[in-house]
């Protein structure tokens, strides 16, 4: 199951209504949260080894997964920074999320840890745009070093917290080939931070917002451990998961071709279901 509002289905629905009265302009969508979609019902609409081959690729191990029966779509962590008098932190709206996840009380898309897993991935999504290096407030934080903080402190009341984290980077095939990765800022942030855990904690210290202080959310006093010893990371291509999906080779989202019909069709199918 993909856990989302109503009024995010709604959206996805239009976009792809939007898309087939456009088919015959052959300009292919380059809409983020679409192909994003798309990728989150081929998994959940996949038989048992097929989606535990999807996940392992998030995931980046070559060992058998359990397979999950929800994925997150835009669901939203309680940010780890707080900060005073308005100089604040909203929440991240995570792209997609799976693990040891569940809704938390009185919220639609809010998130909490299940320690009926422990380990959970966030995914962080880009078609063509890059990932911004900064915020409202912070002109030093960087989209995926927050998103990854927010992984690492993720927990719930209890003050349980997962023991394994996987930060995972979803983009079309192009930009993860060596030749074009420092044409976007998340290439070079995310070389830093698979081969040197020390520039990812770095780049985090940097946030000039004050941490959250509430009774039921602490801000874990091991955070350097665990990025050091309990953070994986995975890049994955739109195209490797869609392309097995149509049972094609050579795919590329940016320009799909021949192929953008079927990828349409298909979207189309499951949101029917």
């Amino acid at each position: 199951m993909i856990k989302t509002t109503k009024e995010q289905g709604i959206e996805i629905r239009k976009q792809i209504q939007k898309e087939f009265e456009n088919l015959n302009k052959n300009k292919p969508s380059h809409n983020e949260k679409l192909w994003t979609y798309y990728v989150a019902c081929i998994i959940d609409h996949s038989q048992v080894k097929r989606k535990e081959e999807y996940l392992r690729m998030f995931v980046g191990t070559k060992e058998n997964i359990e397979s999950i029966s929800e994925i997150w779509f835009e669901a939203q962590p309680i940010p780890p920074r707080k900060g005073f008098y308005g100089k604040s932190e909203g929440n991240t709206k995570l792209d997609l999320a799976f693990g040891g996840i569940r809704q938390r009380s009185y919220t639609q898309t809010g998130i909490e840890y299940d320690s009926f897993k422990d380990w959970v991935c966030f995914v962080e999504a880009k078609f063509l745009s890059d990932c911004s290096g900064k915020t409202s407030y912070d002109p030093f934080r960087n989209q995926l070093a927050r998103v990854i903080e927010n992984m690492i402190c993720f927990q719930n009341e209890k003050g349980e917290r997962p023991k394994r984290y996987i930060f995972s980077l979803l983009t079309p095939r192009k930009f993860r080939n060596a030749e074009n990765r420092k044409t976007r800022l998340f290439g070079y942030k995310y070389e830093d931070y698979h081969v040197d855990r020390a520039k990812l904690l770095d780049d985090i210290k940097l946030g000039e917002i004050a941490k959250r202080e509430d009774s039921k959310w602490e801000y874990p006093q091991d955070f350097n451990e665990r990025v050091k010893n309990k953070l994986s990371m995975s890049w994955v291509a739109y195209e490797e998961i869609i392309e097995k999906e149509l049972g094609i080779e050579g795919l590329d989202v940016i320009e799909p071709g021949k192929h953008w019909q079927a990828i349409l069709e298909k979207m189309k199918e499951y949101l029917k279901e």
